[in-house]
């Protein structure tokens, strides 16, 4: 019966790992932190999520034909209530407290 890896095998599949995380995540810049903390503060303001809700922004790539490139999603989850997103069809620069506040008036319960 031949013994498994010791901490030097844990290592090495680490650095693999983290090699293989740069080269997926190359070429692609860094997130704003501070752009993503406000269209939070927006989602917050504009759409119905409750204070307690937990609120998540993100930057999406899209690979489907009819959609652009790059999308900005924000994800609602909230206690006994299934989770909420709402999409813009733009990248998380181009999305305004205006868009947020738009879309809820267009969907004042659920987004889709």
């Amino acid at each position: 019966m031949q013994a498994y890896c010791n901490c030097n095998c844990i290592a090495i599949t680490l650095i693999k790992n983290v090699c293989l995380w740069s080269a997926l995540w190359r070429g692609r810049p860094k997130r704003d932190i501070a752009l993503s903390r406000q269209v939070k503060e927006w989602a917050y303001d504009c759409l119905p999520i409750a204070a307690d809700a937990t609120v998540r922004v993100m930057e999406l790539e899209c690979r489907e034909p009819s959609c652009p490139p790059l999308e900005t999603v924000i994800a609602a989850m909230e206690e006994g209530k299934p989770t909420r997103q709402w999409k813009f069809h733009k990248p998380m620069p181009e999305v305004t407290q205006s868009d947020i506040a738009e879309r809820a008036a267009k969907e004042p319960d659920a987004g889709s």
